[in-house]
């Protein structure tokens, strides 16, 4: 894994956290338009009995998914900005904590720190060169 997929990972668990939760509120919606037409002839059918039981189990499956997710999203969120945060220079921490945890462009970091892009550039080249250096033996391959 290089040092730039390391940082990624907090993006990637995050649209998977949301994905699961936009499945969790669908699941919730099917269940609540799940009902039975009480108006209507009875007609015995073969299909399953427990609508309502199955949607409530799903809905449990889903929401133990997106807690597992959410827990290993904010362990690996305070890992990286802890690291991030400890490197020596000041200008790299912020430049790799807007790039990778707050998912900001290149042009948005320059105007948010008042640099060139130029400069977000090469300091961004260097910041991953420090960060590599640091921390590069707990996740690149051997």
């Amino acid at each position: 894994m290089t040092t730039k997929e390391y940082l990624r990972q907090i993006r990637i668990i995050d649209r998977r956290i949301d994905r699961k939760t936009d499945e969790v509120n669908r699941l919730k919606e099917v269940a609540v338009n799940i009902g039975m037409d009480m108006t209507k002839e009875r007609v015995q059918t073969s299909g399953t009995k427990d609508r309502v039981g199955n949607s409530a189990t799903a809905i449990v499956d889903a929401e133990k998914e997106a807690l597992r997710y959410i827990g290993e999203y904010l362990d690996l969120r305070t890992k990286i900005i802890s690291q991030i945060n400890s490197l020596e220079k000041p200008s790299h921490s912020d430049i790799l904590y807007l790039r990778y945890v707050k998912g900001l462009h290149y042009k948005e970091i320059a105007e948010d720190l008042s640099y060139s892009e130029m400069h977000v550039y090469r300091t961004h080249s260097d910041a991953l060169a420090a960060f590599e250096a640091q921390f590069g033996s707990t996740y690149l391959e051997s």
